[in-house]
């Protein structure tokens, strides 16, 4: 069994990297549009030409949060711990140990002793 790490890894460390240096930390984001949203919202009078209300893939797997910081946020990490995940390296130290955890709870056996 081995871990694997790809570059969505270092798309998130450059998204948080962004967003302290944008917002700082913690950040203090801007209040979203409501004026886009209700622009989109209008409708036309004609029930055959009301806009589609879809779900993007994105929003469904967020829960409709925009921002990497907020994401992280809500899987119950403080302010101080998101910080760290702005190095790519980081996400490489703190995860694995958590998915063999859960991978141990599962009874997956697993010579953990080749790990590196």
């Amino acid at each position: 069994f081995r871990f694997r790490t790809t570059t969505c890894l270092q798309a998130c460390a450059d998204k948080l990297k962004r967003e302290v240096e944008l917002y700082g930390i913690p950040p203090a984001f801007p209040p979203e549009e409501e004026e886009e949203s209700k622009e989109k919202g209008q409708s036309s009078g004609d029930p055959t030409k009301e806009p589609k209300k879809q779900k993007s893939k994105v929003a469904a797997k967020t829960g409709g949060l925009k921002y990497q910081w907020q994401i992280m946020q809500a899987m119950g990490m403080s302010n101080e711990e998101i910080g760290k995940f702005s190095e790519a390296e980081y996400w490489l130290t703190y995860f694995p140990p958590l998915a063999e955890s859960d991978l141990r709870s599962l009874g997956l056996k697993v010579d953990w002793r080749r790990s590196f």
